[in-house]
């Protein structure tokens, strides 16, 4: 008898530790998802941009006339970002960006590491800014 107490009493206190990881822990699960989607989409950019800025260089300043161009002198292949089946990188102006796929919460997630505590409209964004919304 002595154990069964002992037992039912293991288990009651397993689940109460369960629900309290879930419930106080639930969150940064949440957000390890979204800071983990915008370190890719972060990285991948730099590829690209790198590799875009050496191609400029070498070719007297003159940007590739698409990102294919790039490959495989200055990437092996391009990036493809996450949750989408084909790159999504293009050229637009200065910029090296990608066209959508990324949620608000990875977003959000990418510009606070940049330092910025909103997202700001892609009208007014800096190159320093890598994430706006339209």
């Amino acid at each position: 008898m002595f154990a069964l107490i002992i037992g039912l009493i293991a288990i009651v206190l397993t689940v109460v530790i369960v629900i309290a990881g879930i419930y106080y822990g639930g969150s940064a699960f949440d957000t390890s998802g979204a800071k983990a989607q915008a370190a890719t989409y972060q990285t991948q950019g730099d590829q690209v941009a790198g590799a875009v800025m050496i191609y400029e260089e070498q070719h007297a300043g003159s940007l590739p006339a698409s990102l294919s161009d790039l490959v495989p002198e200055y990437l092996t292949t391009l990036p493809i970002p996450p949750g989408q089946t084909a790159t999504a990188w293009t050229i637009s102006g200065n910029y090296v960006v990608s066209s959508g796929g990324i949620s608000e919460k990875s977003c959000e997630q990418a510009d606070t590491a940049a330092g910025l505590s909103a997202i700001p409209a892609c009208s007014s964004a800096s190159l320093q800014t890598p994430c706006c919304s339209e």
